[in-house]
């Protein structure tokens, strides 16, 4: 397994600090005796590096933690090494005398290497002999709300769910190629009303997370949220966007908007606005090209639940009937 430029750099600055170090006191030994290269050393040394695997790691088995020692112990004798070639150019001692002293002799290094080596092997070892070990699946929690800001608005992930379109189509121009070929099965909308069916309906999009039908007065009368968004914080703004994108308009004389799409980092909004009711999309900015046509389903839906429902009755007070 390939260990990354970061982590060889980290080793390399930590080596030369573990050598460095011992330098800056050497030979003095701090009421220390010389100590003895032996096996009994070797073993203890190999258990200490055992103990402090086994404890960051103590989900694996004992044959890792023992090739980890290995490989702790190899990297002390290396350090060893190095430090009885300093030793050598330094003071000019003896080779012999040098490299005795520096692998297991001089007492304030040794126990100063051996205490550091694990620590500083531990990414390595990471790669080498844990693999897998501290790496940590990832997951965007989903969020309570949405967040607007002047160009990014954020919303919650959830799993896109699979589409139950309806039995009908309507003819929308380009929607023959969209959806061509498909077998259209009537939903189980029992219980709903239009506005609940129509928003219902768009959200079986998976990349849908809200769908909103509101009145003139930017009144609440269907919804479907995914991921925790609050509908109810929403519907104010279905008028603000159409009626800011209207002022605007009014000063090149093209007349009023119908449709006003906005598009963020990471999602896109979409305002459909009618005479007596508005419908707000929020969805993924990589949606596919079947949404807008639910969203024109949808409004048809609308279209006809107010007519039948309501007639030439004020649309203001629609809500209280749908109450």
């Amino acid at each position: 397994m390939k260990i990354s430029a970061r982590i060889v750099n980290q080793v390399v600055i930590w080596s030369l600090v573990v050598l460095v170090l011992p330098m800056i006191v050497f030979p003095q030994r701090f009421g220390t005796n010389l100590a003895k290269i032996s096996i009994t050393s070797i073993l203890m040394e190999l258990v200490f590096y055992g103990i402090v695997l086994y404890i960051f790691n103590r989900h694996t088995t004992i044959s890792k933690i023992s090739l980890g020692a290995v490989v702790c112990l190899g990297y002390r004798l290396v350090l060893g090494v190095l430090l009885g070639l300093l030793i050598v150019i330094m003071y000019s001692m003896d080779f012999l005398v040098s490299m005795t002293l520096a692998l297991g002799g001089y007492l304030p290094a040794l126990v100063f290497q051996v205490l550091v080596t694990p620590f500083i092997l531990w990414f390595v070892l990471q790669e080498l002999v844990f693999p897998g070990k501290g790496r940590r699946l990832q997951v965007e929690l989903p969020k309570k709300g949405p967040m607007v800001s002047d160009d990014t608005v954020s919303v919650s992930v959830q799993p896109a769910v699979v589409s139950k379109p309806l039995d009908w189509q309507l003819s929308i121009p380009g929607s023959d190629e969209v959806d061509r070929g498909a077998n259209m099965k009537k939903t189980d909308y029992s219980g709903a009303n239009g506005f609940e069916k129509a928003t219902e309906y768009i959200g079986e999009n998976g990349s849908v997370k809200m769908a909103a039908v509101v009145d003139n007065e930017g009144l609440l009368l269907g919804s479907f949220v995914r991921g925790g968004i609050d509908a109810e914080d929403w519907s104010p703004m279905a008028l603000l966007f159409t009626d800011e994108n209207n002022r605007l308009l009014n000063r090149t004389g093209l007349g009023q908007s119908e449709r006003v799409s906005l598009t963020t980092g990471d999602a896109r909004i979409i305002v459909a606005r009618e005479k007596v009711f508005s419908l707000m999309v929020v969805a993924d900015r990589q949606h596919d090209e079947v949404l807008n046509v639910r969203i024109e389903q949808a409004l048809e839906m609308i279209r006809k639940y107010t007519a039948e429902r309501y007639s030439n009755k004020l649309f203001v007070n629609a809500e209280k009937e749908y109450a």
